[in-house]
Parts: structure tokens; sequence; C-alpha cells
């Protein structure tokens, strides 16, 4: 195993992880690392949000290069006010 594949597999120890989530407050996908975690951490809604916040949200999905053009030329017009 490299060294990259040991430092990942580090990472991704439940309460290596925990420590790095509380050190930057930022989620990690670890679910055995929460047992773990600052309570604050955990309970912080815009870090972990609640299933109804989880309701309201959604993802944008990539358009196709053609689509994508188009909208970067719109975008364009719309900054330049032509």
């Amino acid at each position: 195993m490299s060294e990259a594949h040991a430092f990942i597999n580090f990472l991704q120890k439940p309460e290596v992880a925990a420590l790095n989530s509380d050190y930057v407050s930022y989620a990690n996908g670890n679910l055995a690392s929460q047992q773990f975690m600052q309570r604050a951490i955990l309970e912080d809604k815009a870090i972990y949000p609640d299933d109804a916040t989880m309701q309201r949200l959604y993802t944008i999905n990539a358009h196709d290069p053609k689509t994508e053009r188009l909208m970067n030329r719109l975008w364009i017009r719309i900054k330049i006010g032509r």
C-alpha cells in the first residue's frame, strides 16, 4: 500500500474524522465518527441539516456542452448589458 493510501485510511478512522470535523466545523461522511464528535457540531443545522431542510435541498445537474455554451453566452450578455 502506498503512503497516500495509508494516509487516506488514517483520515477515515472514526476518531480522526471526528477530530477533523470538530476542528474545521464541517461535516464528514463517516457515520461511525459521530459518536466521537462534539455535540455542538452535530446539532448545528448549518453543518448537519435536519430532515425538513434536507427535503428543500436540491442538486444542480450537469448540462451538455451545447447548453453550457448557451448559458455562458447569455450570462456574459447579462453582465455586459447587451
